[in-house]
């Protein structure tokens, strides 16, 4: 999340300098860093108490039993059960439109309102901060005082309001400059944090509607859904 959060506005302040290629080499040298550092310091497993064993043990002991046909049909299966597929439609139909949204409002501020890479930077630092903030100190007293439920169809009905202010000011600030900057920013500020909310709505109820040893299955799952979504 720091990541995401200061490398947009240090990439855009980079590009305004002239340096376009800058931001990849820090980003390959930061890359390399980390496989540094988890080769250093990420524990192998070989120095794990016999407590620790024992629950890893009996935490897996259900998944071992499975071949891997066996674990695809119980996927698919989990998938197809009545509480849990309409969520897992909504969160691939999200992933989907925050592909999208992600992928055109860099060309939309660039291209149509001709701002500079570092104004596209702090637009987007913006958004990760504020994600990142709320994540720390909002989410779990919101999800406490809403409920998974409550929360999801808030997030839903903010990303949606959000999507449609920002479609909104672009289209009145198209040959205005950075004139509309600040609305900008506070309405994808705005849409960040809706689907923030929403995604974490969405997981509270997804894994909490399934047994604990298919957690990790169904993790894995979304992560393949997600992927698809981007894809398309």
């Amino acid at each position: 999340t720091i990541g995401a959060t200061l490398g947009p506005t240090l990439g855009g302040y980079l590009a305004d300098r002239g340096d376009f290629y800058m931001g990849a080499k820090l980003a390959v040298v930061g890359s390399l860093l980390s496989v540094v550092l988890s080769i250093l310091y990420l524990p192998d497993g070989s120095k794990k108490d016999d407590e620790a064993s024992k629950d890893e043990l009996s935490s897996t002991k259900s998944s071992q039993k499975r071949s891997f046909l066996d674990e695809l049909r119980h996927s698919f299966q989990m998938v197809a059960r009545p509480y849990l597929w309409p969520l897992l439609v909504v969160k691939v139909l999200g992933g989907v439109v925050a592909s999208m949204h992600s992928t055109s409002m860099p060309l939309v501020l660039t291209q149509q309102l001709k701002l500079e890479p570092s104004q596209l930077g702090l637009s987007m630092s913006s958004s990760m901060m504020a994600v990142a903030l709320f994540g720390a100190i909002g989410m779990s007293p919101l999800t406490n005082a809403l409920g998974p439920a409550r929360m999801t169809y808030s997030g839903l009905l903010g990303r949606s309001v959000s999507g449609l202010a920002i479609a909104g000011i672009v289209a009145a600030a198209i040959g205005q400059g950075d004139a509309f900057l600040h609305q900008i920013i506070s309405a994808s500020v705005f849409h960040a944090l809706s689907s923030h909310a929403l995604a974490t709505g969405l997981t509270t109820q997804t894994t909490g509607a399934v047994a604990n040893d298919e957690k990790g299955t169904l993790l894995g799952l979304e992560h393949s859904l997600f992927s698809l979504a981007r894809i398309a």
